[in-house]
């Protein structure tokens, strides 16, 4: 199996009985920066100013990131790669999944079992800023990477009065000769957006859409796919009062970039 490794302030917080909360803090001047080469097995990478990965509700208020860098450089090697009979590389392994945010990385809810029914318990992120620049770069490898300032993946979460003005890179490439799969998701608040079937919810309702409010992005985004507000959702998501004042660059060859939301 994959290999998760997370980074951050926290690196990752699991799911407790009472509900985590982080408040009031500030990341301010830090360097963040991941190197792997070499690389032979598949990994999961999580790296963010405050918490690396969240695995259930957590409330996060009043927090922000700011002046740091974080930096994600990882190559893999030939010798790794699927070839076919002919000894033609036709697929390459490991597969590597990046999750970069100047917040969070990853996160989501958490259903909650009480005395007569279950609810689900979301992940709040409310006055929250980024102003630090998130770069990932990737040699040689599959992989799939999200980046953006305040959370790159998310599940049932709700984004209330958060804005991001650090720079978000990402590459920008497509396919290469080597027939590499190569994807790149990013954002100024959130890259992407799913439901988890988690504790017995095994059926998309309203009450688990996540939402993102009165939240704006001034940073320059830059990825294969790129947005001002958010980038791909593979459930609903409620969008409201959102804007962007930031430079978008996306591949121009990638047509799934038309109709990224909240692109300028």
């Amino acid at each position: 199996g994959a290999n998760f490794r997370a980074y951050g302030l926290f690196g990752s917080l699991a799911t407790t009985p009472k509900k985590h909360q982080i408040k009031n803090l500030g990341v301010v001047n830090f360097n963040i920066d991941i190197s792997y080469t070499d690389l032979k097995k598949e990994v999961n990478l999580y790296a963010a100013a405050i918490c690396g990965g969240i695995n259930s509700g957590t409330d996060i208020y009043n927090c922000y990131s700011k002046g740091g860098k974080i930096r994600i450089n990882v190559i893999g090697n030939e010798m790794y790669a699927a070839k076919d009979a002919y000894g033609r590389r036709v697929n390459h392994s490991p597969y590597i999944h990046i999750h970069a945010g100047g917040i969070c990385a990853d996160g989501g809810g958490r259903f909650v079992v009480n005395s007569k029914r279950g609810v689900l318990d979301f992940l709040h992120i409310e006055n929250c800023f980024n102003d630090s620049d998130i770069t990932v770069e990737v040699k040689d490898l599959d992989y799939v990477a999200y980046g953006s300032g305040i959370i790159s993946a998310m599940g049932e979460t709700h984004i209330h009065q958060c804005y991001n003005s650090g720079d978000i890179t990402l590459p920008l490439e497509l396919k290469d000769l080597f027939q590499l799969n190569k994807a790149t998701y990013a954002a100024g608040i959130s890259a992407f957006a799913s439901i988890s079937d988690i504790g017995g919810i095994h059926h998309y309702n309203i009450n688990q859409t996540s939402f993102i409010q009165n939240c704006y992005n001034s940073g320059q985004i830059v990825g294969r796919t790129a947005a001002g507000i958010f980038n791909l959702s593979v459930s609903d998501i409620h969008l409201e009062n959102c804007y962007n004042t930031g430079t978008i660059v996306g591949n121009e060859f990638d047509h799934s970039s038309d109709g990224c939301a909240i692109a300028p």
